[in-house]
């Protein structure tokens, strides 16, 4: 008997042996080239890169993976016990491996030999921080050789790490379904809601997603989804983290997902676009979309809001002024089908196969039902019924082409039929109920909004009106004149239509609003607002075999002798290329172009003073702020500064440097010196701001004279009338705006800029500037006013009407009366639609020429004669910004062939 006790003992010990030799050269060959369990320390997981407006919220997310990375001590303990029961129970009480789950793991999968089900796992929280993030290349089916791999993991990392480092790590890490990584982000991502607001049964719910989170999803498999839930919810009750009242009422919760939407904070789309773009220039792609950056935007909402608005409906004002293009598509109805309402109607399945079309916005897809003579009966996906009265179909004349329609809508069934699918959107949702100011009309005195109520209704239902996507696309950039913040852009009319950005990738020509960059060389020269130019018949030469190129006004008629003021407030195109080209040079035009950074490859052709080359508005609009800052340098900036994932400034966007910001001697006052150079001097920049304004008193840019504002404008339209502009600014606030078709086409016969894209402008500035100081425009130093006649140019004599106060650079100042003839508002009328034109009267008057500075007709200008300097010949004024040789008077540089207006 001790024989075989010791035998039996002898075979114990030899087994134990060879067990732990075998176990070791599992461990030997196994642990061999296994990742780093160290790297964990230093883990850094890839983290949502976010861009923040300027009020300090989230606007947008760039991320292949959304991940939120919070320390443990900020999971409420009921998420942490959530996923404890369901995970792993005796986490806090293993050493990496639970040899009881093994076991009992083991017995089970002896059971399911040779049946279907899937074999189960006995993993704990470590081994799957093992797998996730140290055994990410081996594939996540059940094998004996990873989880050996993932079981010499754990024992490692265990002796590594604490317990909660360990579950912090893979709290943040476990994929939860929706792109989701980690808990935080998935709270976002499904509920809307941070940690600290998520209930019990939404912590069960996520707990129970780590096994399969595609099939446990409450749309696709709610039973599934719910009996996996309550699982989790009975294993919590049963280890004692929830009491029984706890548990019965998580049950009874349903699971009510609840998306994160961005957009109702902000849309933005274009803007969040171009920072994506510029931080990809400055970091990488792969850097952007997992490094987490911070970006503070120049993003202002309400602005944002504001350009989103006044572009669309501008968009979509002119698309309907140009007729009906058709129905999305038609669905072919029995009688009885188009009979009923509800979710049961025949109707409501085909038209819930139309494919939704992009840029259709909150605009609802419909289908005609029934039609009469004073209104459409239309369904919707819901089993809802609407109507659509025949005044709201009257802008619905059939599109022939841009300039022509089809016959006045009569009847409803000229423009649809039953069985038409189209775009519909709530008709008179409700009215303003603010008492208007005195000296305004009410919404009631005016005819068409007597049919406003809070809820328009017709036959009992609620009232719609017929919509349609505009083809025309256009843009709209806000900016800072002081710093060049973006402060708001719209790229086009819907991004989900069209992603591509009409205000930065969109070359266009400028028509006349290039106009003031040809001024202000002008004014570097040394000519003033009172100089007197001719608007008479001018041929110009442009060599041999190229013909002769006549340059026209929009009326194609001619003013005779004009001041400087005069020719650009009336837009006269010949006055200003007679200018460019005898007294001017084309090439001090293109070197402000230059400057300004409107054109960097501008051709030196007479074409270019009116707008022939191109240019973006974003450009554009930073050039309008250049005038308006005095002459700063502004480069266009998108965000403010960019931080890392620790709080690290890596970007700035800004020209002031801080002098004594580092120092630590208290003796010493920080400095912020502004670094941005002069593009045009002050005095020539406060002259132009001037004729701006003049624009808006006396010229072209009348209609925005009611912005309760001090606002400037210049309007440009291109030949064939294909791209309107209409830019401008006030002194706090610079805007730009496009309109024209992706592939250029013509807006339609007198479709200036005036017509087209000032509304949307002046739309803009008065709800911007609605609740805003008045702020004047600051005059420099160096300036000179003098009191002359705003149409002749000449000082003003005691009690003269029509006076201002003109800017002149001392001693350029006039001294004397003009007898310039001038064409006052008798004269000028402005052209039906507010064009880009103004003035019905014919030749003009041959009478005296009073100004010295005036030219007879037929006679180049000449100016009182100055010392040369720096080269210049007798009569010019050295200009400090020009980077080419001054051209004679006569120089003739040009060439080529411009936009007419």
């Amino acid at each position: 008997m001790g024989r075989f006790i010791s035998w039996i003992v002898s075979l114990t010990i030899a087994g134990l042996l060879l067990g732990v030799i075998f176990a070791a050269g599992i461990f030997y060959y196994y642990g061999a080239g296994l990742p780093d369990y160290k790297t964990l320390a230093s883990y850094e997981p890839p983290v949502v890169s976010r861009l923040y407006s300027s009020d300090g919220k989230v606007f947008a997310e760039y991320a292949h993976e959304k991940r939120i990375y919070v320390p443990l001590d900020v999971v409420p303990s009921h998420v942490r016990n959530a996923f404890l029961s369901a995970e792993d129970k005796n986490f806090y009480y293993h050493f990496g491996i639970d040899i009881p789950s093994i076991i009992a793991a083991a017995v089970t999968n002896v059971k399911r030999i040779g049946t279907s089900r899937r074999p189960v796992g006995a993993s704990t929280i470590t081994q799957q921080v093992a797998k996730n993030f140290l055994l990410t290349k081996i594939s996540h089916m059940v094998s004996l050789e990873r989880k050996i791999k993932e079981a010499i993991l754990s024992l490692r990392i265990e002796k590594a790490y604490t317990k909660d480092y360990i579950f912090e790590l893979y709290l943040n890490e476990v994929y939860l379904g929706s792109r989701s990584y980690g808990i935080a982000a998935a709270a976002l991502n499904y509920f809307n809601k941070s940690l600290q607001e998520l209930t019990i049964a939404e912590a069960a719910f996520f707990a129970a997603l780590p096994k399969a989170p595609s099939r446990y999803h409450p749309k696709r498999n709610p039973k599934l989804t719910y009996a996996r839930r309550n699982w989790v919810i009975d294993r919590m009750l049963i280890d004692g983290v929830i009491t029984e009242a706890e548990a019965k009422q998580a049950k009874a919760e349903k699971i009510v997902l609840r998306k994160r939407n961005l957009s109702s904070v902000v849309k933005g789309n274009y803007f969040a676009e171009e920072v994506r773009r510029e931080l990809i220039k400055s970091f990488g792609e792969k850097s952007v979309y997992q490094d987490g950056y911070v970006v503070r935007t120049t993003l202002d909402p309400r602005l944002q809001k504001i350009a989103e608005e006044t572009l669309q409906d501008g968009l979509t004002t002119y698309d309907r002024n140009h007729g009906w293009r058709g129905v999305i598509t038609h669905l072919s109805l029995n009688q009885g089908d188009t009979l009923g309402e509800g979710e049961t109607a025949l109707w409501v399945k085909p038209l819930e196969g139309v494919v939704q079309p992009a840029g259709m916005g909150e605009w609802q897809l419909a289908v005609v039902l029934g039609i009469d003579s004073g209104a459409v009966k239309i369904g919707f996906v819901d089993g809802s019924i609407g109507y659509i009265t025949l005044s709201e179909m009257k802008w619905a004349r059939r599109w022939i082409n841009d300039e022509a329609r089809g016959d006045v809508i009569r009847h409803p069934k000229q423009v649809l039929k039953v069985g038409d699918v189209i775009l519909a959107d709530v008709l008179y949702e409700k009215i303003k109920k603010e008492k208007p100011k005195k000296g305004e009309k009410s919404e009631k005195d005016d005819k068409e909004d007597i049919q406003e109520s809070v809820l328009a209704m017709h036959k009992g239902k609620q009232a719609f009106k017929l919509c349609q996507i505009p083809a025309v696309s256009g843009a709209i950039v806000a900016m800072d004149p002081t710093t060049g913040r973006v402060l708001a852009m719209q790229g086009g009319y819907s991004f989900e239509l069209s992603q591509f950005n009409r205000a930065t990738q969109a070359m266009r020509q400028t028509g006349s609003a290039f106009k003031p960059f040809s001024y202000i060389a002008a004014f570097e020269k040394g000519l003033t607002p009172s100089t007197v130019l001719e608007d008479t018949p001018l041929a110009i030469d442009l060599g041999y075999g190229l013909g002769i190129w006549r340059p026209k006004n929009w009326d194609e008629k001619f003013k005779g002798p004009i001041t400087i003021r005069r020719s650009f407030e009336l837009s006269r195109n010949v006055a200003a290329i007679r200018m460019v080209h005898e007294l001017v040079g084309m090439k001090n035009v293109v070197d402000v172009a230059k400057r300004f950074n409107v054109d960097r490859d501008m051709p030196v052709q007479l074409s270019g003073v009116l707008g022939a080359s191109e240019t973006t508005l974003l450009r554009l609009t930073a050039a309008y702020a250049m005038i308006a800052n005095g002459g700063k340098l502004v480069a266009p900036s998108f965000f403010d500064h960019v931080q890392d994932r620790r709080g690290k400034t890596v970007l700035v966007n800004s020209y002031d440097l801080c002098e004594g910001c580092d120092s630590n001697d208290p003796n010493i006052l920080p400095l912020l010196r502004d670094l941005r150079p002069q593009v045009t001097d002050p005095v020539s920049a406060y002259q132009m701001t001037s004729l701006l304004r003049g624009a808006v008193e006396r010229g072209l840019g009348r209609t925005m004279k009611s912005i309760p504002h001090q606002v400037v404008v210049k309007s440009g339209t291109t030949n064939d009338y294909r791209d309107a502009w209409m830019m401008g600014y006030s002194p706090t606030l610079v805007l730009g705006v496009y309109v024209g078709f992706d592939t250029p086409r013509t807006l339609g016969r007198k479709h200036y800029g005036t017509k087209v894209s000032g509304p949307i402008f002046k739309n803009f500035m008065e709800r911007a500037l609605k609740d805003a100081a008045e702020v004047p425009f600051k005059m420099p130093k160096g300036v000179k006013l003098v009191r002359v006649n705003a149409f002749t140019g000449g000082k003003a004599q005691g009690g003269e009407p029509n006076t201002i106060y003109e800017a002149f650079r001392p001693g350029t100042e006039v001294t004397q009366a003009y007898n310039v003839p001038h064409w006052d508002g008798e004269h000028e009328q402005a052209g039906e639609d507010g064009g880009e034109h103004s003035g019905e009267g014919g030749g003009y008057p041959q009478n005296l020429y009073g100004s010295p500075f005036a030219p007879m007709p037929g006679s180049r200008a000449t100016y009182p004669q100055t010392a040369p300097n720096n080269g210049g010949a007798a009569g010019e004024k050295p200009s400090p910004y020009r980077s080419s040789p001054r051209l004679p008077s006569n120089s003739g540089d040009v060439s080529g062939t411009g936009g007419l207006y």
